[in-house]
């Protein structure tokens, strides 16, 4: 029920958003002033803006993702170069949504007869052959599938 940053060197933490939810999955808007998160039992994604100095604003829905049917617990998340936000759902289906706050299924590595699990998405470094325009998805039970989505992800703070 809260979304916390945590300070690596003391552990002390801060609770950016708490609410009656069970978030699952998080990442870092283009600009870093966004934080996306997830709620695995209703679908829904929210948006925590950051002001300048990282205080959080309020909680706000962004999406919800039982829009599209089946099993929609979201779980891993990623952001690309132009500020889409990438989301595995448990069963296998990989969304995209745009900053309009639209929906297209891009990928789907999971079965009627062969659940899927993944608990973890990041884009590629384009170093040591992993591809920078594509979406790696971690499979539970072991395994990495690789999805192709033409675009790079957001550069990460600390290779600025």
């Amino acid at each position: 029920g809260e979304v916390r940053r945590v300070n690596p060197d003391t552990g002390d933490y801060t609770v950016l958003a708490a609410a009656d939810q069970t978030f699952d999955g998080i990442a870092l808007g283009l600009d870093d002033r966004i934080l996306f998160v997830g709620d695995e039992d209703s679908g829904e994604l929210f948006r925590i803006d950051l002001d300048e100095e990282g205080n959080p604003g309020p909680l706000q829905p962004l999406i919800d993702l039982s829009q599209i049917g089946g099993w929609h617990s979201p779980d891993g998340m990623a952001v690309d170069e132009n500020g889409d936000l990438y989301v595995i759902i448990n069963d296998g289906r990989l969304v995209r949504v745009t900053p309009e706050g639209e929906m297209e299924i891009i990928a789907n590595m999971g079965t009627a007869d062969l659940p899927f699990a993944s608990t973890s998405i990041n884009f590629g470094s384009g170093v040591g052959g992993w591809r920078d325009d594509a979406i790696y998805v971690s499979y539970i039970e072991g395994g990495m599938y690789e999805v192709e989505v033409g675009v790079r992800g957001r550069q990460e703070p600390h290779l600025r």
